[in-house]
């Protein structure tokens, strides 16, 4: 299952890691990732061999989110419904999502993140058309997304030929990958069938070789 990792340039390739919370990775020259590093406080870079670097965002936000969102309407309907579950619930959110287009914007960082650490969940847009289950359940997956591109330098991403996305989450949540397919500004390959944090340095063994 990890063939796939040695089947692509990782020189050219981007890898997406989301388990409880979210790494977005390319690996790049010393020098652009110093100059990227020193412009944008929400990446860190890690030296590796031949002067190249990985550049990586570290995200705070990732599952741990929506499971925060589905615990709060869990919460909500359990007074309601003795009898309801939270898989009853969760499947609910995410169907509810993969059936509308429309959602709010919304800003996804629920548990802030390093370099913003008072950045919080938003829902700044909201109106009578997205006020439902199923526009925010897309409105929090687009926003979750969103965010990990918005804090890489587009410059970065100009030789990059294909996004890796690495995690079972994406396996598990069919609007995620769907959210993920929209948003994505390259090609893009999933691996669902190898655990996040495994295939994650997997794909750092490839970036030294």
């Amino acid at each position: 299952m990890f063939h796939a990792f040695t089947n692509f340039n990782s020189d050219k390739a981007m890898v997406l890691n989301m388990g409880t919370s979210s790494q977005l990775a390319i690996t790049n020259s010393m020098q652009s990732a110093l100059t990227a590093c020193s412009t944008f406080e929400s990446l860190q870079l890690f030296p590796y061999f031949n002067n190249r670097a990985l550049i990586m965002f570290a995200s705070l936000n990732g599952g741990n989110v929506i499971e925060a969102f589905v615990n709060a309407l869990y919460r909500f309907f359990s007074k309601i419904s003795p009898t309801a579950s939270f898989d009853v619930v969760f499947n609910h959110f995410i169907q509810s999502g993969v059936e509308t287009n429309d959602y709010p914007e919304m800003g996804a960082c629920l548990f802030g993140e390093r370099h913003l650490p008072r950045t919080s969940l938003c829902i700044p847009s909201l109106n009578p058309e997205t006020l439902n289950i199923g526009s925010l359940s897309r409105g929090l997956h687009h926003a979750l997304l969103t965010n990990l591109f918005q804090n890489f330098p587009k410059d970065l991403l100009s030789d990059v030929l294909q996004l890796v996305a690495v995690g079972k989450i994406f396996e598990k949540n069919v609007l995620l990958k769907e959210e993920l397919s929209r948003c994505s500004p390259i090609p893009l390959t999933f691996l669902t069938d190898v655990d996040a944090s495994r295939g994650c340095a997997q794909f750092t063994v490839t970036c030294l070789k």
